[in-house]
C-alpha cells in the first residue's frame, strides 16, 4: 500500500480511535449528571480533538529528528478549525435551522464561548506573528486553554458533581473505552504523520497544504459525526459545544503541545490567509449571535460557499 493509502488508513483510525474515546467519556459526564453544553464545550471537544492533538505531538517528535513537520502540524490545527468552523457549523444549522435554539441559551450564553474562540485566535496571532511558535509560546497557549477549562469547569460544579458520586466501579468500563480509543489514536496519527511526509516528499508537495486540505479536514470528521448526530437527536446544546469547543481547544493546545516538544515555523501564508479566515468566521459567528441569537439557512449557506471559496483560493497559492 502506497503513502496516500496507509494516510486515508491513517485518517481513518484518528476517526474510529477518537469515536470511541469520545462517546466514552461522554458516558463518564452523563453519568456524573453535567449538562449538555458543558459536554459538548469538554469532554466531546478535547475528545473528537485527541487526533489533532496527537498529529501533533507526532510531527514535532519528527521534528526533533530533522524531518520538516511543521507544515503538518500547523496546517492540521488550522484546517480543522476551518472546517469545523464554515462546514460542521453550516451542517449542524441546516439540521436545526436555528442554532443556537432557546434551549441551549437556556444552559449558558452562547456568546461567551463565542468570544473564547476569538480570544484564542487571537493569542495564537501573538504568538505566530513572527513566524515561529517558541517554547514559552506553546507553553502560554496551552496555560491559556487550561485557564478557560478551570472556568468552565468552575461554573458548571463539575468537581462538586463528581465528589457526590460515591461508586467509582461505575466508570471502569468507560475509562477503559476511552484508553483503548487513545492508543487507536496515537497508532493512526503516527500513519498519518509519516506518509503524509512521504507524500510531501514524494510528489513535491507542501506539507502544509497536506495538513491543511488533507490530514486537517479527515481529522473533522468527528466533531461532524458527532456534531449531526446531536443535532439529529434534538440536542443542539452539545452539537454548538463540540464545534466551539474544538475550535478553541485546536487554536490553542495542539499548536502549543506541539511548540513545546520543538519549535514551529509558521509561514507567511498561513498568517497571511488562514488565521485571518479563522477570524472571520469566529466574528461573524459572534456577530451573529449578538445581534440575532442563532443562525439560519442563509447563515449555512455562506458558511459552505465561505469555506469552498477559500479553499480553491489557497490551493490556488500552493499551486502557484
Amino acid at each position: 500500500m502506497g503513502d496516500f493509502g496507509w494516510v486515508i488508513v491513517g485518517v481513518l483510525g484518528l476517526w474510529i480511535g477518537t469515536e470511541v474515546a469520545v462517546r466514552a467519556g461522554a458516558e463518564i459526564g452523563r453519568r456524573l449528571g453535567l449538562s449538555e453544553m458543558f459536554l459538548g464545550l469538554t469532554v466531546f471537544a478535547i475528545g473528537t480533538d485527541l487526533s489533532e492533538l496527537l498529529v501533533a505531538i507526532e510531527g514535532a517528535t519528527r521534528l526533533r529528528g530533522g524531518a520538516e513537520a511543521s507544515g503538518i502540524v500547523v496546517g492540521n490545527a488550522l484546517g480543522s478549525v476551518l472546517a469545523q468552523g464554515a462546514m460542521v457549523l453550516g451542517v449542524i444549522t441546516l439540521f436545526d435551522r436555528s442554532v443556537p435554539t432557546a434551549s441551549v441559551a437556556a444552559e449558558r450564553d452562547p456568546l461567551w464561548d463565542a468570544s473564547a474562540w476569538l480570544a484564542a485566535v487571537a493569542l495564537l496571532g501573538i504568538a505566530a506573528i513572527d513566524g515561529e511558535i517558541s517554547r514559552i509560546e506553546g507553553a502560554a497557549l496551552c496555560v491559556a486553554y487550561l485557564a478557560y477549562l478551570g472556568i468552565l469547569i468552575r461554573m458548571s460544579h463539575a468537581v462538586e458533581k463528581l465528589r457526590a458520586k460515591s461508586s467509582p466501579i461505575r466508570f471502569l468500563l468507560p475509562i477503559g473505552a476511552v484508553v483503548v480509543g487513545l492508543v487507536v489514536v496515537a497508532f493512526s496519527a503516527d500513519l498519518a504523520v509519516e506518509h503524509g511526509l512521504g507524500l510531501a516528499t514524494r510528489y513535491e508537495l507542501d506539507p502544509t497544504a497536506i495538513g491543511l486540505f488533507g490530514i486537517g479536514v479527515g481529522t473533522s470528521l468527528p466533531e461532524l459525526a458527532v456534531s449531526i448526530g446531536a443535532a439529529a437527536r434534538g440536542r443542539p446544546a452539545l452539537s454548538l459545544g463540540n464545534v466551539i469547543g474544538s475550535n478553541t481547544f485546536d487554536l490553542l493546545v495542539p499548536m502549543g503541545a506541539g511548540a513545546l516538544i520543538h519549535p514551529l515555523t509558521v509561514e507567511r501564508n498561513s498568517l497571511y490567509f488562514d488565521l485571518p479566515a479563522i477570524t472571520i468566521l469566529a466574528i461573524y459567528f459572534a456577530f451573529r449571535l449578538a445581534t440575532r441569537g442563532h443562525l439560519d439557512t442563509r447563515d449555512a449557506l455562506g458558511l459552505f460557499g465561505f469555506y469552498v471559496t477559500f479553499a480553491l483560493f489557497r490551493l490556488g497559492t500552493f499551486v502557484g
